[in-house]
């Protein structure tokens, strides 16, 4: 978070309305981000709804996120990620489609290359999304607009859990934090939450590497 938003957000009359972008990573690969957003309409329709923010291009889709919580103690919430079905979206046609088409686009998942064609939800379980917080004024309409400096509140990042429900229009997706890895190997040692197995055991943790 830069200084500069924290100002501006703190004035006693904040002119430029706060906005979320989104930025989807599917699989690995050098160009395996999709990126949008929710806020259709900040001009009241007088110009394009597309968004530019550092360097990247940001399509307008219907998605919210709820449940949010920061707590220093306890199990980690769980938000709850509204979406446009998006799976529908790529098959009928749309900008996402077309980036996915533009014969750079390399999201793999498994080793299986992610395209429009052969993609389904259940691609997004186990993928990241990161929300990022900006003013308006910070985001440009095209290239000669854009902003020169991201100013950005802090970026915040979870991984698609599951797949709560699904209908041809929306989809719920249940979401996690990065650092909720209950029972994950790494590579083959159980996590365990809030406990160290090394002072568990009685081992001291010099040397330890």
């Amino acid at each position: 978070m830069t200084n500069a938003i924290v100002t501006d957000s703190q004035n006693l009359e904040v002119i430029s309305p706060i906005i979320e972008l989104y930025e989807l990573t599917i699989g690995s690969g050098s160009n395996n981000k999709l990126f949008f957003h929710s806020a259709k309409d900040l001009d009241d329709g007088t110009a394009a709804n597309d968004l530019l923010f550092d360097g990247a291009i940001y399509v307008t889709l219907p998605i919210f996120i709820s449940d949010i919580e920061k707590a220093t103690s306890g199990a980690h919430n769980r938000p709850t990620l509204s979406i446009a079905n998006v799976e529908s979206i790529l098959k009928q046609g749309s900008d996402f489609k077309t980036q996915m088409e533009d014969g750079t686009w390399d999201g793999t998942i498994d080793g299986e290359l992610i395209i429009a064609q052969n993609f389904r939800m259940d691609h997004l379980v186990g993928q990241r999304i990161t929300r990022r917080k900006t003013l308006e004024k910070y985001t440009g309409r095209d290239a000669s607009n854009n902003p020169v400096t991201a100013h950005e509140f802090d970026t915040e990042t979870f991984i698609i859990d599951r797949i709560a429900s699904k209908t041809p229009l929306f989809c719920e997706l249940e979401l996690s934090s990065p650092a909720d890895l209950g029972g994950i190997r790494i590579p083959a040692r159980q996590v365990v939450g809030k406990y160290c197995p090394w002072q568990y055991q009685g081992h001291a943790t010099s040397g330890i590497k």
